[in-house]
């Protein structure tokens, strides 16, 4: 009927490749998946090449085609030689990526009629290599059995030594047996005794039933006893398999090679073939299982003549996993030489879980990714004791740590899992590791009480109504890598509660529902049983009570008669102090609970032959610019102030989705349909990005040949200026922060979305401040995604078309986003102003002029130091710039270094001392004279600072002194006081100028007394004389500002300045009352703190802290409290480091993003110690 011409019909698709992985090396990679499809299983254990032929993994020829080609593993071993296809392909000098596992595909096919390559993922074991200095530590307790039991899923160990013997620790014996040479194979392993002891080697393998075991050997000289001797251990350390390729003399006379199966009815040996090996002769031994007759089919053969020269058929009731191969000598020295290569063994999937221990100790000592201390901070001894445990409880995790994390919070995820504390053991200053388990004699514990006890105190007990009674637990299955859960239940606390009261925790690494079981029933001990917690000041006697620790209570007060509870933190004090404070809990394995467990089925439904859920999805409001270029004039001029649309993102979840349907709703509402959309093309960006970077690296691109120059693109939330782009070479020229939005800094792997006309709108009208819960519902030629499959996500309306867009061209001493500055250089910001309404017909950068700006626009600006405390805030700006004069005043108000009014102070108490000393030091560089009246004195219960404050508890308490008789024509005192709240009809004294008549200044905090503004709120209440002989300033003023119904329960900042114009009262840095007057205090003499030295009963009744008296005005207005205690010199120095914050502002509303920068001061800042940096 035709011509018979050919036609195309599709095409197949090659790709080079190469992955990054992680630290390397590794033990093994053991399954490369593509597109959610196994393409290969195995053991890899060093670098290597997998041969994948899988030409119809995704369909074959009529649909997507397969896999097909070669995958070079490269271990990241530190003499690891350049890749030939690397260097081929991109020539030049490149690296050998050593320290790293990559991966190689060497320009293989990668799919077919579909352009668009499907992810790929590795799974990769690491236990025993990849540590600082090459060797693990306590290697024979790192690898714990999984527990997988698919006897579906196969991975392959194979050895050909071509690592020498690093993957390997001494079973017994030493190394003196062992050496690498070269044979006929390449590199081979030659056994050769050389003491009487036994010399034995060990590596760990997948735990798991192995199916093969292929090997290849050759006798070199021979001896009176076994040749020599491979064993496959289980993961007890008992024997499973041996091969021996010639048996001693006294077990069987004709030296023919031996094999033994643990799992042989009655275990016998067996024999292979009629006579000895030919000395000098290569061999291969192979031992593979029919599962259908449930034996194994044993053969030897002679390589050199392919001669078979033996074989036997081994019936096995069950077949006992392994996890460890040991090659090892006999007893006898010169017993004889063997050559070992190529040993294979197919393991059935049981996988292999890491030590908690054994991760916690290399992440604490490893000098390239963890902590790097060295290996002499740890307390081995304890560590090894938590090692055997979870050894003992098969306790393994499988986890993965990425550097966006820090190795501190990993660090505690791991000590979640497994029920343990981490500490520094204060008598070695080393770490130690406590695992909380009932490993202890109840007899045998320590006894505290009110002999060995100085107090106890905050003791509570959880009421039933706090617990949980059904935890469950969510782990990932070793053999399908999928979620699943197990819940477990205690009847009785249902019961107590009358209902189910569930939590879950989430423990990924576990890696099997036996250990999931277990750890739900630890979680659930816990948490179902109303226990009581404690804080206990101890003496000395408790010096050996450590975190983790369990010791018996008695403490008559609470009841508490002999229960053993556990030390959680205990706080050693000082050496003067002699007190220990343990925090305790009431110890749960002591107590009984009732539970039964659920294992909860897996629910995971291969979604690949139907519309999937797209994986990368974002949700936006629209911005002004969006709504002015896709509606009408008129249209947009109806818009509201308020108003919001929704602009929706979706990455293309495979090669035959066609667009995707926008559900959304609001509240209780139904999923209602709200538009649909076109997928946008995104990719990663492959480095890191800075707020000056403009060209950038992509990868994992997704229809980026789709992607046009000239429109906008959003990394994060910035949208950013497309200028040039190859989608081929994975390259992009960009300008940052666009339209609303402004530079900020990405991490690397951050997703760049070229959103500008590829996303998705709906004309639906939102309101300020709703939430919008939306579904995205992928199309293809079989359908639209159900509803019920999609995941749904959610945005805030905030009335993002309608906010003033930040200022642009922010330049900071005329660099844009520079670094640094100079050591000494003011500080000083300029900007350009921006008007989303006019900014309509082009994208403008941040480097154009100004434009605008939009009527009514402002801008705050905000200071901060180095110890990102704010200095600075200034509102209302109009201008383009602005220059930080004010700088060494704002840090001098921060009290964070020296203090520039140092030589105005009259007067600085910090009250600094030992508990209960009356004492009062005067910090000032001409010291007054300060005593104690009544029951005042310091006390370290309590403080702002330091380690004590002045506490007052009772009728005439306070300090004074006499030695000062007035002050100057502009002064500020000042103080921290934290007081117990004031009661109604009730005036304290804060502190108080007066002569032998009573007057002078008193500051006072008062509520309801005679003359105040209301009768519920606390406020300041002052007296002033000038005259020396009435209040004539302020009788009984009260200020304007409440201070709130209640001041109790936290130090509260006072200050008064005086500057010849006016009395100028504040709270927390807040101004509450200002008295308009130009005569100073009268002369006075006296200075009371704290109490009124004629009024007994107005004693401030709580703690004084670092009180201060200046001849100066040190601020004019509002102020931020200090942070730190005041200084005690005059050495200011300027900001090493200097974050700002720069917005606009528009009738309230301020821009949807704000600058916001760090820039270092060359040299040192008040941060003592920390050098900041420059050229």
């Amino acid at each position: 009927m035709g011509s018979g011409k050919k036609v195309t019909v599709g095409y197949h698709y090659y790709l080079g490749l190469h992955f990054g992985l992680c630290h390397g090396p590794v033990d093994s990679v053991q399954k490369v998946v593509i597109g959610e499809r196994v393409a290969w299983s195995g053991l890899q254990a060093a670098t290597g090449t997998i041969a994948i032929n899988k030409p119809d993994l995704f369909g074959g020829k009529k649909r997507e085609g397969g896999v097909v080609g070669d995958l070079s593993v490269l271990m990241g071993e530190s003499g690891q030689s350049v890749n030939s296809y690397l260097q081929a392909k991109i020539g030049g000098t490149i690296p050998a990526f050593r320290g790293i596992l990559s991966a190689v595909w060497n320009g293989g096919m990668v799919t077919a009629n579909n352009p668009y390559l499907k992810p790929w993922a590795f799974k990769v074991s690491r236990i025993l290599r990849g540590w600082s200095g090459g060797t693990a530590w306590y290697p024979d307790a790192a690898v714990i059995s999984a527990g997988c039991t698919d006897d579906i899923s196969e991975s392959i160990f194979s050895e050909s030594f071509n690592d020498s013997l690093i993957p390997y620790s001494v079973y017994h014996g030493s190394l003196s047996a062992f050496s690498i040479v070269t044979d006929s194979y390449g590199n081979a392993l030659r056994v050769a005794p050389v003491s009487s002891p036994v010399d034995a080697i060990s590596r760990i393998v997948n735990n798991g039933k192995f199916n093969l075991v292929s090997v290849k050997f050759k006798v070199t000289s021979t001896g009176v006893d076994d040749y020599g001797v491979l064993d496959l251990l289980d993961s007890s350390e008992n024997v499973v398999f041996s091969f021996v390729p010639g048996r001693e003399a006294a077990i069987d006379a004709l030296r023919r090679p031996g094999l033994y199966f643990v799992d042989q009815p009655g275990a016998p040996g067996n024999l292979l073939g009629s006579g000895a090996v030919t000395v000098g002769d290569w061999y291969q031994a192979d031992f593979a299982y029919d599962s259908a007759l449930q034996q194994f089919e044993c053969n030897l053969v002679n390589l050199n003549t392919s001669v078979l020269h033996g074989s036997v058929t081994v019936t096995v009731s069950q077949r006992t996993p392994i996890s460890k191969v040991v090659w090892r000598t006999e007893n006898v020295t010169g017993s004889g030489t063997v050559i070992w290569d190529e040993l294979s063994i197919h393991i059935e999937a049981g996988g292999a879980t890491m030590n908690p221990a054994h991760i916690i100790y290399q992440c604490l000592t490893d000098t390239a990714w963890g902590m790097g201390y060295p290996t002499s901070s740890i307390d081995n001894t304890s560590f090894t004791a938590a090692a055997n445990t979870l050894l003992s409880e098969s306790f393994g995790l499988s986890m993965l740590w990425n550097q966006q994390e820090s190795i501190e919070n990993f660090l505690q995820i791991v000590l979640n899992h497994i029920g343990g504390i981490l500490y520094v053991d204060p008598a070695t200053g080393k770490f130690a590791l406590r695992l909380v388990r009932s490993d202890y004699d109840r007899g045998a514990l320590p006894q505290y009480g009110p002999a060995t006890l100085i107090s106890a105190e905050n003791y509570q007990r959880q009421a039933w109504g706090e617990t949980v009674n059904e935890i469950t637990v969510v782990y990932v299955n070793a053999c399908t890598e999928k979620e699943e859960s197990v819940t477990v239940q205690d009847i009785a606390n249902i019961a107590v509660q009358g209902g189910v009261v569930s939590q879950t925790r989430n423990y990924n690494g576990i890696r099997n529902v036996s250990l999931a079981q277990r750890v739900a029933m630890r979680d659930l001990q816990a948490g179902s049983t109303p226990l009581a917690s404690i804080k206990l000041t101890a003496t000395r006697a408790a010096w050996q009570v450590f975190p983790g620790d369990v010791f018996r209570l008695t403490w008559p007060e609470y009841g508490i008669d002999d229960v053993v509870f556990r030390a959680l933190t205990v706080n050693r004090g000082t050496l003067t102090d002699g007190q220990i404070i343990i925090d305790a809990v009431e110890d749960v394995f002591g107590l009984p609970g009732n539970t039964y467990l659920v294992e909860q089925p897996g629910g995971w439904v291969d979604p690949s032959q139907a519309p999937a859920a797209a994986p990368y999805r974002k949700l936006l409001e629209a911005p002004y610019w969006d709504l002015a270029r896709n509606l009408s004039a008129a249209d947009l001029d109806y818009v509201d102030a308020l108003s919001g649309y929704l602009e929706t993102l979706s990455v293309r979840p495979s090669g035959d989705a066609i667009n995707y349907e926008i559900q959304a709703k609001t509240g209780a509402a139904a999923y209602e349909a709200a538009g649909n959309g076109d997928f946008c093309p995104s990719a990663t960006v492959v480095s890191a990005l800075t707020k000056n970077t403009t060209a950038i690296t992509l990868a994992n691109g997704i229809d980026l040949d789709l992607v046009t120059t000239g429109g906008y693109a959003i990394i994060g939330d910035e949208y950013v200026l497309v200028s040039a782009i190859d989608a081929g070479a994975g390259t992009a020229t960009i300008s940052r922060g666009m339209l609303d939005t402004v530079p900020v800094e990405h991490d690397a792997g951050a997703r760049i979305w070229f959103a500008d006309g590829s996303h998705g709108f709906s004309s639906v009208e939102y309101a300020d401040g709703e939430i919008v819960d939306v579904k995205l519902l992928p199309a293809t030629g079989q359908g639209t995604l159900d509803i019920a499959l999609a995941p749904a996500d959610s945005l805030t309306m905030d009335q993002r078309q309608y906010r003033p867009y930040a200022p642009g061209k922010v330049l900071v001493n005329t660099g844009t986003y520079p670094e640094w500055i100079g050591g000494t250089d003011v500080f000083a910001l300029t900007w350009a102003h921006r008007d989303r309404l006019l900014q309509t017909a082009y994208l403008v950068e941040q480097n154009e002029a100004s434009i605008g700006p939009e009527g009514g626009t402002t801008y705050n600006l905000r200071l901060y130091s180095e110890l990102d405390a704010l200095l600075r805030s200034e509102t209302g700006l109009s201008g383009t710039s602005y220059t930080w004069s004010t700088e060494l005043d704002d840090v001098a108000a921060l009290g964070a270094d020296g203090d520039i009014y140092w030589a105005s102070v009259v007067s600085l108490l910090r009250f600094e001392g030992t508990n209960n000393s009356t004492t009062i030091v005067d910090d000032a560089t001409v010291p007054l004279s300060w005593s104690c009246a009544a029951n005042a004195k310091l006390s370290t219960a309590d403080k702002m600072f330091g380690v004590s404050s002045l506490t007052l508890g009772g009728t005439g308490d306070y300090v004074s002194t006499t030695g000062l008789t007035g002050v100057g024509s502009a002064w500020t005192a000042e103080a921290f006081i934290k007081s117990a709240d004031i009661a109604s009809n009730t005036a304290k004294q804060i502190f108080q100028f007066i002569n032998a008549s009573g007057y002078g200044f008193d500051l006072l905090v008062a509520k309801n007394t005679a003359g105040a503004p209301d009768s519920t709120t606390t406020r300041l209440r002052v007296y002033i004389s000038s005259n020396g002989t009435s209040a004539n300033i302020a009788n009984n003023v009260y200020s304007t500002l409440s201070l709130g119904t209640s001041i109790a329960g936290a130090f509260h900042h006072v200050r008064c300045t005086f500057d010849g114009a006016a009395y100028k009262f504040y709270w927390d840095g807040s101004l509450v009352l200002t008295i308009t007057s130009s005569s100073s205090v009268c002369a006075f003499s006296k200075v009371a703190i704290g109490g009124n030295s004629g009024v007994a009963g107005q004693t401030l009744l709580g703690y004084v802290d670092s009180f201060r008296l200046t001849n100066a005005v040190r601020n004019t207005g509002n102020f931020s409290v200090p942070a730190v205690d005041f200084a005690t010199n005059g050495n200011v120095r300027i900001n090493g480091r200097i974050r700002f914050e720069l917005e606009s502002v528009r009738g309230g509303l301020v821009s949807y993003q704000k600058h916001n920068h760090t820039v270092l001061r060359e040299g040192y800042g008040f941060n003592y110690g920390y050098y900041y940096g420059g050229q």
